[in-house]
C-alpha cells in the first residue's frame, strides 16, 4: 500500500441543515496539504448563515479524526451570515451544518461532507 500523494488540494461544500425548511446554510472550502507520518495539515475557511426566524441558530462542525469541533462563530439571527475559519492536523476532517440553541447541542444536521 503506497501513502497519498502529498499534494495540496482542496474541495468547496455547500451545505443545508435538515430540517423541513432548513435553517442554515454553509458554504465552506476545505483544504489540506503537507501528508507525513499518517497526518494532513487541513483547513477550513467560509461562511454560515442562519435563513429562518425560528430560535434557532447555525453552527459548522468538523469532525477530524474521531473528534468533532463546535467552531465560533455562530449565526443568528436570521439573515446572519459569519465568517469562519479552523484548522488543524488529522488523517481525515469532514464538516457539516447544523442548528443550536446552546452553542453546545446540535440538531437538524446535515450530512457529514
Amino acid at each position: 500500500m503506497t501513502a497519498p500523494s502529498a499534494e495540496a488540494a482542496s474541495r468547496t461544500v455547500t451545505l443545508k441543515t435538515s430540517d423541513r425548511a432548513p435553517g442554515g446554510t454553509a458554504t465552506l472550502k476545505v483544504e489540506w496539504w503537507g501528508y507525513s507520518d499518517g497526518q494532513w495539515n487541513w483547513r477550513v475557511t467560509g461562511t454560515v448563515k442562519d435563513v429562518e426566524a425560528d430560535g434557532w441558530c447555525a453552527q459548522v462542525r468538523v469532525k477530524s479524526d474521531d473528534y468533532v469541533h463546535h467552531v465560533d462563530p455562530i449565526a443568528c439571527p436570521k439573515g446572519t451570515r459569519k465568517n469562519i475559519r479552523i484548522q488543524g492536523t488529522a488523517a481525515r476532517a469532514t464538516v457539516q451544518v447544523c442548528l443550536t440553541k446552546d452553542g453546545s447541542a446540535v440538531d437538524y444536521c446535515s450530512r457529514w461532507a
